[in-house]
């Protein structure tokens, strides 16, 4: 029996970024998914019920307290799980780091050059991924104080674009795979997509 996926949902007036979501997971598993919103109580979930989980992008929780069971679910799982955009900001803060440590000038909006750190190129997230890569991305913030349970897989001329929890199987990506264009660069939504094949 196919487990379900787990969607965090932290931006729930905009479905946008859900709908981009979907419509990976549709392409690649017929598995059912469960989206519940970012400031509800995470203590009631069984992790055991899911095949792994994304956490989406967003503005809607930008404040922490708001959405403090989602964060210690977040620290206490052994679920496969992938943060997007500010999503990656929360995995970020829940192991100790800074999740917004920087503010850039202008909001960024568009692609940006990404590139892979050499040691980590033939992980399995990065399969036929090119070392250097674009995202689009959407953001006005960036991590930056990582805690020393937190790997740095690529970056940007603005910093970290994709992390990994050490011993588990939560990554962070800055940039919107779900929203870039394949027409344009492959690579971000591969991504997105090799997450997916390994933990259907």
């Amino acid at each position: 029996m196919v487990k379900p996926i787990l969607i965090i949902d932290n931006s729930p007036s905009n479905p946008t970024q859900i709908n981009g979501l979907l419509y990976y997971l549709k392409k690649i598993t017929n598995a059912k998914t469960i989206i519940i919103q970012g400031d509800q109580d995470f203590s009631v979930i069984n992790r055991n019920l899911y095949s792994f989980c994304i956490v989406s992008g967003g503005s809607f929780f930008y404040d922490y307290n708001l959405i403090t069971s989602q964060i210690n679910f977040l620290r206490n799982t052994y679920l496969p799980t992938l943060g997007i955009c500010f999503g990656m900001q929360i995995i970020v803060h829940a192991f100790g780091g800074t999740g917004r440590d920087k503010k850039l000038t202008l909001k960024r909006y568009g692609w940006q050059q990404i590139k892979i750190t050499n040691k980590y190129h033939h992980h399995f997230l990065f399969k036929d991924v090119d070392s250097k890569f674009f995202a689009y991305e959407s953001h006005q913030f960036v991590t930056g104080n990582f805690s020393k349970q937190i790997s740095l897989l690529a970056s940007s001329i603005d910093g970290p674009e994709i992390i990994k929890i050490k011993y588990k199987n939560i990554f962070g990506v800055q940039f919107h795979p779900e929203l870039s264009n394949k027409s344009i660069d492959k690579n971000a939504t591969l991504i997105l997509e090799n997450f997916i094949e390994k933990f259907k």
